[in-house]
């Protein structure tokens, strides 16, 4: 589904010359790419937040699973 999303940018992108896409006013003074870089950049990084969340989550995880497989309990008060 997500591949067929790109594909279809894509093909939207594809007609639009290098003039087209610099050419600011699209949303105040942006352009086109300005726009689409600032939505790419703001992935990666939505992407690396996630997957330090991912990982934090995972760490608690391994935790409760090692105090429990001891057969202790969970320092929680």
């Amino acid at each position: 589904m997500m591949e067929r999303g790109y594909t279809a940018f894509e093909a939207f992108l594809a007609p639009l010359s290098e003039a087209q896409l610099t050419e600011s006013g699209v949303s105040g003074d942006w352009s086109l790419k300005d726009i689409l870089v600032h939505l790419a950049t703001d992935k990666g990084a939505l992407l690396r937040f996630l997957k330090k969340c991912c990982a934090s989550l995972l760490r608690v995880a391994l935790i409760i699973w090692h105090y429990l497989s001891e057969g202790r309990s969970l320092p929680i008060s």
